[in-house]
């Protein structure tokens, strides 16, 4: 965790007569945490271009079975190499803005995820970028299910002190004290992927390089809590 921020956005206070002892007051309480992905995500595209719909078919399942037998190379087996997206559509040819003909474009997509370390990630570049596939790669980054639970944990609590704290405040001001309380209502938010989306030849480039000039940033996750509390009369 690299820190965590508390702010008093989306403030709701209600006071509101619930008998002739009793009045609540409404707070959003609220949290953010950053943190560093731990979990890379490869996402390749392979296409193929021909004339003919069937041959458009093989040439991709082609392409498809090279990088699939290029991700076993790497340490991937078969039930973690995950493939969607199938879709084949015919498109026009141009040549000097005027159709010279058709073809048949079909792709697919995979999708492999593993620990983020540099030693594996340049690992897979190099198992994974030959002519035979040519795929293009998109490279994206998440939380780990244990990043996860923990994050979950400490932005909940960080959200529950941050209601605590304006409800006090607020209470004080207009002379009640917190008695309990009532309500609790929890928006969870997700944290987004970052994706950064390389044509074949740079992927090329970078495994041929042996470098990696891509590595995760910080990942911001929030979440906030509505919290009614029930005040009472200082006495």
């Amino acid at each position: 965790m690299k820190h965590i921020l508390t702010t008093l956005l989306c403030l709701s206070i209600g006071l509101m007569a619930q008998a002739q002892t009793e009045s609540i007051i409404q707070v959003t309480g609220q949290s953010e945490v950053a943190t560093n992905p731990q979990i890379a995500v490869f996402t390749y595209r392979i296409s193929a271009n021909e004339k003919n719909y069937d041959t458009a078919v093989e040439t991709m399942n082609t392409r498809v079975n090279s990088l699939i037998g290029q991700l076993k190379k790497s340490g991937f087996k078969e039930e973690e190499i995950k493939t969607s997206q199938f879709n084949i559509r015919e498109s026009k040819i141009y040549n000097q803005g005027k159709v010279s003909g058709e073809e048949y474009i079909a792709s697919q997509t995979l999708v492999v995820k593993f620990a983020y370390d540099v030693k594996k990630l340049l690992n897979v570049l190099n198992t994974t970028t030959a002519k035979a596939s040519a795929p293009n790669l998109s490279i994206s980054f998440e939380l780990s299910e244990a990043q996860k639970e923990l994050t979950r944990t400490v932005l909940l609590k960080a959200a529950m002190k941050d209601a605590l704290e304006q409800a006090e405040i607020l209470s004080l001001q207009a002379g009640y004290e917190i008695k309990g309380v009532k309500e609790i209502s929890h928006y969870a938010n997700n944290a987004q992927p970052m994706a950064k989306t390389m044509e074949f030849d740079m992927v090329r480039s970078m495994a041929d390089s042996n470098t990696s000039s891509y590595q995760p940033s910080d990942m911001v996750v929030t979440d906030q809590v509505s919290v009614t509390y029930i005040i009472v009369k200082k006495s």
